[in-house]
């Protein structure tokens, strides 16, 4: 788990209007999703994930891995934290997920794991 990008993706949430997060479509063109966010960021750009043009619209894109798959990679979850965080379907209420709701739901997981950081390469 890389602990780092998620603390500061949980910052960034903290930040992000409501009215500009969609949690239930990972197109990232005028709202976006946490990772979509994530993507938008100089930071998170600088260390490789971006969003790239698909046909359905813009999505989140590591190494050669996107959507989802690509949240997996670059965060370095399994896949069911992945989806515990970053999909909409994982929360109570995933019509209306708001940013802060997955921003608490990322500190919740760093509280409860103390592992440590994988080394980068």
């Amino acid at each position: 788990m890389h602990r780092d990008r998620l603390e500061r993706l949980a910052a960034l949430l903290d930040t992000v209007p409501a009215d500009q997060f969609n949690l239930r479509h990972w197109d990232c063109g005028t709202t976006a999703c946490a990772v979509g966010w994530a993507a938008r960021d100089p930071g998170f750009q600088a260390e490789g994930l971006r969003l790239v043009g698909r046909e359905l619209g813009l999505v989140p894109k590591y190494d050669d891995e996107t959507g989802i798959w690509a949240a997996e990679a670059f965060f370095g979850l399994g896949w069911d934290v992945t989806c515990n965080l970053f999909l909409s379907s994982r929360y109570w209420d995933g019509t209306d997920t708001r940013p802060d709701q997955v921003a608490a739901r990322i500190r919740e997981l760093l509280a409860a794991d103390s592992a440590p950081e994988p080394a980068t390469s």
